[in-house]
């Protein structure tokens, strides 16, 4: 394995990096939600947004 002799990151995190999408079949047709978890300054949190809006920052 090759070292990283000039301590900088091998990559980076997206800001963009998890995408939940939900159907739900309870209410005769399906309605589809779509929550996108964004990197915070945590690696083990996300800021979410649920339908295109905001539902929670820093969730972990």
């Amino acid at each position: 394995m090759e070292q990283n002799v000039d301590h900088q990151p091998v990559w980076e995190i997206p800001k963009l990096r998890r995408v939940i999408e939900i159907t739900d079949f309870d209410s005769g047709g399906p309605i589809v939600h779509k929550l996108e978890l964004y990197k915070t300054d945590r690696i083990d949190c996300y800021d979410v947004n649920v339908d295109g809006a905001i539902w929670k920052n820093r969730i972990g």
